[in-house]
């Protein structure tokens, strides 16, 4: 063999070599991406996902820590070998705030967000006017469902007139009670009841409990609701604080003193009613007949449900539903979108990213997810909910009876009928509101200098 020959061969060798390494580190810089996971701060601020050009079968999502979603993301990769999910889950939504943030800013980012309002920071309607998100409206226009999804749910995720959010699940503010509680408060509300009712039956009954430390009026059963401030208030009322698109302040004065002025009077007794509920941890009978109403704005349809199969077992009493009306229409319900999703601009593969939206989005709830009580969201499919209804209606609970009766089942379909207002929260707003108001429910500040400072940040707001 030729010294040129020997040569040629140890070329050969070397890019073969270089080649079976390149594959190698390839290999195992996927799994670093695949195996990270964001249990820990320091872990999640490190990791950076750049979209593949190559990789157009392979979808990146980020997402909370929402059950919901793991169940719904499962299921769609069940149903889609050909596509690669990988999704990273964030325990901490602070970490993913920032990383979304962070990533999106350099043009890079996931090829997919999921959200939950309810512990998002996201500025999500100024990132959609600075193009970070995709404009879906082709492909709602063209869904082969578009039929079915309730009337005007979309409208609460355009921005500019583009269609940037996805609503993925929604649900109504509601009080569960029972009569027995409501006769032995004396509390009154006809069949057709206004917020105004709503409003005074809990004022009422706060001032008539405030020197009766074993019993209070109302109790916030999910800890992202804790009554601090009057948005949560003015969400399930479907009042409007800003016109993002026109650039001005929607609320008026009036309107914000009503709220601060309820939720002053709530946020006064709500150390009473964790108190009571603390104490009898593992009573509901013992916590839940010392409140007459247990306040709650998501999983509308298991919580109904939930609530109607404790009351009739633990303390043996007529269960009673009561959905916050709108506040000008005691006939509508607000719709409130806690659960959504974007797609990354950037992304390369926009029509997987989307089938996976529009999958998340028409995921049918199981009989064992119903039957335990699963806590999933409202669908926005209205054959879904009627189905879901349906199931629940055919259900038996343990002391064997139907987990909802005829007549139950009869009135959520007409609630959710009478859904004509969908809502996403608006994070930045949320806190102005409820940050600038909080000294005057503390009474360390009177309403005007609340107000005022309210506006002044409002309107810097919008002129950002």
């Amino acid at each position: 063999m030729s010294k040129s020959e020997i040569a040629e061969g140890k070329v050969k060798i070397m890019l073969r070599f270089k080649n079976y390494i390149s594959v190698i580190l390839s290999i195992i810089l996927a799994s670093t991406i695949i195996g990270c996971n964001s249990n820990t701060e320091t872990d999640s601020s490190k990791k950076t996902t750049t979209i593949d050009d190559s990789t157009s079968k392979t979808l990146t999502v980020y997402y909370s820590n929402e059950p919901f979603y793991s169940e719904t993301i499962n299921h769609f990769t069940l149903r889609n070998s050909d596509i690669e999910v990988n999704a990273l889950k964030f325990d901490n939504a602070t970490v993913m705030d920032s990383q979304i943030t962070t990533e999106f800013a350099a043009g890079k980012g996931p090829d997919v967000i999921l959200l939950n309002s309810n512990d998002t920071s996201l500025d999500i309607f100024k990132m959609a006017s600075n193009g970070a998100f995709l404009d879906l409206g082709k492909y709602i226009s063209e869904a082969k469902n578009k039929d079915k999804y309730f009337s005007g749910l979309f409208e609460c995720g355009v921005f500019d007139s583009k269609q940037y959010l996805m609503p993925l699940g929604f649900d109504m503010a509601t009080l569960y009670t029972s009569e027995e509680m409501l006769e032995k408060q004396n509390i009154i509300l006809k069949d057709e009841y206004s917020f105004e009712d709503i409003k005074n039956s809990i004022t009422e009954n706060i001032e008539k409990l405030k020197n009766d430390n074993d019993k209070a009026t109302i109790y916030f059963s999910q800890i992202s609701d804790l009554p601090q401030g009057p948005m949560i208030w003015m969400e399930m009322a479907g009042i409007k604080i800003i016109d993002l698109e026109n650039k001005k302040i929607s609320v008026t004065k009036d309107q914000l003193k009503y709220f601060a002025d309820f939720a002053k009077s709530v946020n006064e007794e709500k150390n009473k009613a964790y108190n009571i509920i603390n104490k009898n941890k593992t009573d509901f009978a013992g916590a839940f007949t010392n409140i007459t109403f247990i306040a709650r704005s998501d999983f509308f349809l298991s919580g109904v449900a939930y609530y109607r199969y404790h009351f009739r077992e633990k303390i043996d009493q007529t269960y009673k539903l009561i959905t916050i009306p709108k506040f000008d229409d005691p006939n509508s319900h607000i719709g409130q979108v806690w659960l959504y999703g974007a797609i990354n601009s950037n992304t390369k593969n926009p029509d997987n990213a989307y089938a996976l939206l529009e999958d998340i989005a028409n995921f049918p709830a199981d009989s064992s997810m119903l039957n335990n009580y699963g806590k999933y969201p409202s669908s926005i499919n209205k054959d879904i909910v009627k189905i879901n209804i349906d199931a629940m209606s055919n259900l038996t609970t343990k002391v064997g009876e139907k987990m909802l009766t005829k007549e139950l089942a009869d009135e959520l379909s007409a609630i959710y009928d009478n859904i004509d207002q969908f809502n996403i929260r608006n994070a930045v707003v949320y806190s102005i509101v409820n940050d600038s108001l909080s000294p005057y429910l503390s009474h360390s500040k009177p309403f005007d200098d609340c107000y005022d400072d309210m506006i002044n940040k409002l309107e810097l707001y919008l002129m950002e």
